[in-house]
């Protein structure tokens, strides 16, 4: 292999295939109205991450197809950051027959716009892992071990209770231990309870001497794929997965003989988002940190503030909290949020813009941008989408899912795994999503609903009795199981454990060993054992029942009250349980006495809970005033046991200590306090309770809330006594925790630690800049550097600059060859070349004399060449191109060096631009230049016999350009030269190959006039095919242009030249008429733009000298007789279904927006052509327009009425746009018609054609508008002459119109006028005395008056025009009244 073909096969284009459609319905009803891919995600859009992980793993395009919503993802990456990216450029393709991952695979086979290995990913993935490796050993066994190798999965390893693997989408790996080829794969599922056999054919094992079976991969579905995959699609139509079908299919086909291998990720997260259960889980990865360096304060998404604290709690800028919300865990909140007061948030996301209620509480929920969450709401597992708005006291269940723009009423209570499309239903309630799975058998919506938020974890497959017999209920499972309720087994567990008096340990263990089992959290078990206790009480007896219970299992509680949002949550979990129970209601006071009097419950958390219940209403209210007597008794109690320990303190020391020991010991703690016996004790009035949230403060006082008065629980502050922890308790709040029992990423470090890691950073820091002291010219670089930072200030003054060079210039002379490598030295040199004297500036260029080349092919050496370029003396541009002699075609395949060479090729003469030319030519033009630079032309009318040989090595030169797409040749015009001399002077056959290589290129280069003259060729002598496939790639580029000055002369040669009309209808008119929110919107733009109106134009009026340029006249002629050759259609034919496709915009366009399009020059023409050739009904058209010339000048023009509509940016930028165009050339939208210079020309014109054209297309148009005219300008005629009369010089317009009616005009349309006139004897008189005053004779003959209309340059200066349009009105209003 030589050396120029391995670097070909190094920087090999690599590209991914996104599909960004879900193929499902698990996100339903929050996908009604947006892909899956633009979900938030930790507050950014999925296909955020995706792209991400595709930018880091070195793609360099991604190309996305999707089908749903597709326009929603198109204006996504439109206003992105990732439109304007180059590594990787990402191309969009809609298709409109997309069914599943085949139907894609077969779009890309069928579109071939894959040219090598590829990535395919769905767009929910997410990760931080770097695919290079893969990819390489991809490639390498392709070409050393395995050349059948048609695809290799990405596969990393978790543990089976690994969050991030997906419930219901197992499957089992057969690898061969040595290479990891794939032998076997199988999809298994929980259900139904059994356990999975997997059958191997055991041929496939064949001789492997190992075999590596996998029930622990987390399949991501990254696949690396060889450009073999979409065919073998397109072969096997179907085949709609890539696992199911296509994986099965190589595997177990003895015809394809293809393989497929695994790729074992040895670190790194990767995961995909396919059901909400997912999305809970990687957004909790992602707060978590697991997935770092996917965090939130790495703001992704330009535009993000996120800043984190402890404990992995995210902040936007803007977020505004009340003192007493409650921020517990894992929380992100968007910007321009706020939260109220007693709010306890934990787990969860909220987005930008929601306004957070009093006294709510979400957990593990996600709320959506713009929602409002009204005062005692909750909200668990649940998914909001945007806008939702919930009213006061609704309580979502576990597991639902509301659309976005859904508001529901105050108190409501939506059941678990609910998915709300609507606030009102049939039966005035709310509208719920049909189950789409309600035809399924009932394992499979088991393994469905294994997907939803909050669902159980899978069962574990049971062994099967080999006896078919032996089928029973007898199951472990049991009654739980079957009704897939994880409350009933929960609660059978700590019935048993009451009813068979089991130990403190026995209990935890089985409580712990549930809830892993199940994926609970400590909330569903705290809920548990609390429910017990109050069911267990006697409601006749309640404190002496609590009081007997707590004495027995009062450890058990303390297990799950060890923080203060515990006990918080303990207190929510007893109100909602007594809130419909009133015999518990009423003996609530006394639980909660039980349960502080053992210090279960701590004061401040009590008192807490109580004042989070001032705004309440309802059954809480109720509750709150129950419990007042109790929280005064508390308040009085607490005071006087705090003065006891004061004066008590020694004793108390040893009181604690015997109660410490006598709860190691099982035994229930002393009292606090005497026990209250009898309500009485308790019958006070309550004290006023000091309400912590004040009415009214304002917006001022939100601001100065500070971050630190926040309330945050740090999981640092857990304290665990010995023999509290116990197996299977290593997981804390459904995190997995490291060897010290807390996840890595929130274990605080201690000081020695943090002593540790600051020596270790001052010493690297210290051996850093060692190394860079021991560097050749280290110290010169860094005084310079000194000189450099002052230099480059702008203010500073000519004197003082003129010193900091003459100082930088005595430490680098000499030297700049030495340092002109290094990234900050260059710089040091630019600047001296930017602000040197002319002298200086040369000086260092002609140190650099001989190295021109070599720094051009630098990263930071090519700037200086640049810079010599644009600021040193002629004579150094000379010879920067000198050098580069006998080096052209290698300078234009490096990437940094290409762009130097494209500088000076524009920067030089006509004989220079030759010489570098001659290269591309043959090798002896390399070594042998010609004194003045010859063309092509010139060297192949010289010696015939050379032509052959220089196109070849023309074609050779540009091939290895082209070929592997080393360089993005749009910008270089140097290339575009030598294509264009190629396609002039090669073979008929030699174009049809050229053309094979440039059709991808083509959108890219035909902004330059060779470009475009490329693609015309292209075109001209393409096939049918190839057409087709030039055209597509223009896709999502054809207003741009349009709007280019060459490069609108491609579309119209498309018009020219090919036949499938409905494609070109499609795919360039179609473009043009949908640049908007709605189609047409800113088809204006078109009009009013100087190159696109001439496509316009073109399609009405075809080759028209008068309308389009002569050099594109010639060109198009030019092609006609090979176009005679390569089109088959009928050009009349042709042009009349393409005008039928543009006709019907042209009209309604001119039609809405005639008011602004006639003061235009450039869209007036497209609207007198529209006039006389559109093809439709012009009459609305018609009426418009002259309704515009009705009534009289207004000097004070009304302001336009606001609209109603929302707002839209890049609507309101366009307006914007088309004002300061405007503006710019002196229109004024408030002007009256009839005194627009530009106006009344267009009228003129549509009234008196100025070409002659077939009288049957034109004249009925002429006529009806002539009549319709003169009916709006009748009552004001009088006005109008007068005007003309007293200022002929600003009404010039106004004058050609009448004289326009009175000649060409239709007789309904002169009549009008006369009889206007004629019924005002003063106008009469008026214009008698002008007619004598101009000395006119009325004999004179209609044709002497056509010299005298015309407008020379003395006329213009004096006047004269003006003065002529109202002397010719004169002679016509003479020659219709005799």
């Amino acid at each position: 292999m030589g050396k120029g073909e391995k670097t070909l096969e190094q920087e090999e284009t690599l590209q991914a295939v996104l599909v960004a459609d879900s193929f499902n319905e698990r996100f339903k009803p929050l996908t009604t109205d947006m892909p899956r891919c633009l979900m938030p995600l930790a507050n950014v859009p999925l296909i955020e991450y995706t792209l991400e992980f595709l930018a880091l793993s070195g793609v360099n395009e991604v190309i996305i197809i999707c089908k749903a919503h597709s326009d929603a993802i198109t204006e996504y990456i439109r206003n992105s950051r990732w439109n304007n990216s180059k590594k990787p450029r990402v191309t969009i393709v809609v298709s409109q027959a997309m069914r599943c991952l085949g139907d894609a695979m077969r779009e890309m086979d069928e579109k071939s716009l894959l040219k090598s290995d590829f990535i395919l990913v769905n767009g929910d993935v997410v990760a931080n892992i770097d695919l290079t490796a893969a990819v390489e050993a991809h490639r390498q066994r392709r070409k050393t071990t395995d050349k059948n190798a048609i695809l290799t999965m990405v596969l990393k390893q978790g543990s089976v209770d690994h969050r991030s693997r997906p419930r219901a989408e197992e499957s089992v790996f057969m690898l061969d231990g040595s290479t990891h080829e794939c032998i076997h794969w199988e999809a298994t599922k929980p259900y139904p309870l059994k356990s999975e056999k997997v059958e191997l054919d055991m041929d496939r094992i064949g001789k492997r001497s190992e075999i590596l079976i996998y029930s622990d991969l987390i399949d991501c579905q990254i696949d690396i794929c060889s450009v073999e995959v979409p065919p073998l699609f397109y072969e096997n139509f179907d085949w709609q997965e890539l696992r199911s079908d296509f994986l099965k299919g190589i595997l177990e086909s003895d015809i394809l003989g293809k393989t497929v291998y695994g790729h074992l990720l040895p670190s790194g997260y990767a995961t995909r988002v396919v059901t909400p259960r997912m999305y809970d889980a990687v957004s909790k990865d992602i707060l978590s940190r697991w997935a770092y360096p996917i965090v939130p304060e790495n703001n992704m998404v330009p535009g993000h503030t996120y800043k984190s604290s402890r404990p992995n709690i995210y902040k936007e800028q803007g977020v505004r909290l009340a003192i007493h919300a409650v921020l517990q865990e894992n929380i992100a909140i968007g910007q321009g949020s706020t939260v109220g007061e007693y709010t306890r948030i934990r787990n969860s996301v909220i987005g930008r813009n929601c306004q957070i209620g009093a006294n709510v509480i979400i957990e593990d929920a996600y709320i959506w941008d713009d929602s409002i969450i009204e005062d005692d709401c909750k909200i668990v597992k649940s998914i909001l989408g945007s806008k939702v708005t919930l009213n006061k006291g609704v309580h979502v269940g576990i597991g639902s899912m509301i659309k976005g723009n859904v508001s529901i009423s105050a108190d409501t209570r939506i059941p678990k795994n609910s998915k709300v499309i609507g606030d009102q239903g049939a039966d005035g309630g709310l509208q719920y999503m049909e189950d789409p799975y309600e035809d399924e058998d009932e394992d499979e919506i088991r393994n469905i609903a294994l997907g939803f938020i909050g669902a159980p974890s899978p069962p574990e497959p049971q062994e099967v009795d080999s006896d078919p017999e032996s089928d029973s209920d007898d199951s472990d499972f049991g009654d739980a199981e079957t009704a897939g309720d994880w409350k009933s087994e929960a609660d059978a567990t700590i019935d048993r454990a009451f009813a068979e008096n089991h130990t403190f340990d026995i209990a935890v263990l089985e409580l712990n060993t549930l809830k892993m089992a199940m994926n609970l959290d400590f909330h569903h078990l705290r809920m548990v054992v609390v429910e017990k206790l109050l069911r267990e009480m006697d409601v006749t007896k309640a404190k002496d029942s609590v009081s007997k219970i707590l004495s027995r299992w009062q450890d058990l509680f303390a297990k799950y009250l060890e923080k203060d949002a515990d006990q918080i949550d303990c207190i929510e979990i007893m109100v909602d349980f007594c809130a419909t129970r009133e015999a518990h209601r009423k003996q609530l006071q006394y639980v909660l006495y039980e349960f502080y009097a053992v210090d279960l419950l701590d004061k401040d958390q009590i008192v807490r809970w109580y004042h989070s219940l001032a705004d309440a209403t309802g059954v809480k209210a109720t509750i709150r005033t129950e419990l007042s007597r109790f929280m005064q008794w508390l308040d009085t109690c607490e005071e006087e046991s705090e003065s006891e320990d004061e004066s008590e303190e020694e004793s108390e020391d040893e009181e604690d200590d015997n109660i410490k020991m006598a709860k190691r010991n099982k035994a229930p703690k002393s009292r606090k306090e005497p026990v209250p016996q009898e309500e009485d004790t308790m019958d006070l009035t309550p004290p006023d309770s000091p309400e912590v949230k004040n009415e009214n403060m304002s917006e001022d006082d939100w601001e100065d809330v500070k971050v630190e008065k926040v309330k945050v629980e740090d999981d640092n502050d857990e304290e665990y006594e010995s023999g509290d922890m116990e197996e299977g308790d290593d997981e804390i709040d459904g995190e997995e925790a490291g060897e010290d029992g807390q996840p890595p990423a929130k274990r605080a470090r201690t000081a020695e630690e943090e002593e540790k890691i600051r020596q270790s950073r001052a010493e690297q820091k210290a051996m850093q800049l060692e190394r860079k002291s021991q560097k050749p010219n280290a110290p010169l670089i860094q005084e310079a550097k000194g000189i450099w930072e002052k230099l480059r200030q702008k203010k500073l003054s000519p004197e003082e600059r003129e010193v900091q060079m003459d100082a930088l210039m005595d430490l680098i002379r000499g030297k700049v060859k030495d340092i002109i490598f290094k990234h900050d030295a260059s710089r040091i040199i630019q600047c001296a070349i930017q602000y040197g004297n002319q002298k200086q500036k040369d000086e260092i260029a002609s140190e650099l004399k001989g190295h021109y080349a070599e720094l051009s092919k630098s990263m930071y050496g090519r700037f200086i060449i640049s810079k010599i370029l644009g600021y040193c003396s002629k004579e150094y541009r000379g010879l920067v191109i000198k050098d580069f002699y006998g080096k052209i075609t290698k300078l234009v395949r490096h990437k940094e060096a290409s762009i130097i060479l494209e500088e000076a090729y524009c920067q030089s003469n006509s004989a220079e631009r030759s010489k570098l030319l001659e290269e591309f030519y043959g090798p002896e033009f390399a070594l042998f230049k010609n004194a003045g630079g010859k063309t092509i032309e010139a060297l192949i009318t010289e010696n015939p016999a050379k032509k052959t040989a220089i196109v070849k090595h023309l074609r050779t030169v540009l091939n290895s350009v082209l070929e592997k797409g080393f360089t993005n040749i749009g910008h270089l015009t140097i290339i575009h030269h030598a294509i264009l001399e190629y396609m002039t002077f090669a073979e008929e056959k030699q174009m049809v190959d050229m053309i094979e290589l440039l059709k991808e290129h083509l959108v890219t280069i035909l902004h330059t006039r060779e470009g475009a003259r490329i693609a015309q060729l292209c075109i001209l002598h393409a096939g049918p095919k190839d057409r087709k496939l030039i055209i597509k790639t223009l896709k999502g580029f054809v207003t741009k242009i349009a709007k280019e000055q060459y490069g609108h002369a491609v579309l119209i040669s498309i018009f020219e030249c090919v036949d499938d009309t409905v494609l070109v209808e499609k795919a360039i008119i179609g473009e043009l008429t949908t640049d908007g929110l709605v189609p047409g919107e800113y088809f204006s733009d078109l009009m009013q733009d100087r190159f696109a109106s001439r496509v316009l134009l073109y399609l009405l009026c075809g080759r028209d000298r008068k309308l389009q340029p002569a050099y594109l006249v010639d060109e198009l002629e030019g092609m006609d007789a090979v176009r005679a050759r390569t089109s088959k259609k009928d050009d009349t034919l042709r042009k009349e279904q393409l005008l039928k496709a543009i006709s019907p915009f042209l009209i309604k366009t001119c039609t809405e927006k005639c008011g602004e399009l006639v003061r235009d020059q450039t869209s007036g023409a497209v609207m007198v052509e529209t006039i006389f050739h559109a093809d439709g009904d012009k009459s609305e058209l018609l009426q418009s327009l002259a309704n515009l010339a009705s009534g009289l000048p207004d000097d004070s023009p009304a302001s336009p009425a606001k609209s109603s509509e929302p707002f839209n940016a890049v609507k309101k930028l366009k307006e914007d746009v088309a004002l300061a165009k405007q503006q710019e050339e002196g229109i004024d939208m408030n002007e009256h018609v009839m005194l627009s210079r530009q106006a009344t020309f267009v009228l003129k014109n549509i009234v008196s054609p100025r070409r002659k054209t077939d009288a049957t297309e034109t004249l009925p148009a002429s006529l009806e508008f002539s009549t319709l005219l003169a009916e709006q300008l009748q009552p004001n005629v009088s006005y109008w002459l007068r005007h003309c009369a007293d200022d002929p010089k600003r009404t010039s317009g106004t004058a050609f119109i009448f004289v326009a009616l009175l000649e060409r005009g239709s007789t309904e349309a002169k009549s009008t006028i006369l009889k206007a006139i004629q019924a005002d004897k003063a106008l009469i008189k008026l214009l008698e005395e002008r007619i004598a005053e101009k000395d006119l004779q009325v004999e004179e003959p209609a044709e002497a008056l056509k010299g005298k209309r015309k407008r020379n340059a003395k006329d213009n200066k004096k006047g004269g025009a003006a003065q002529s349009g109202f002397k010719i009105l004169l002679r016509v209003f003479t020659e219709a009244s005799v």
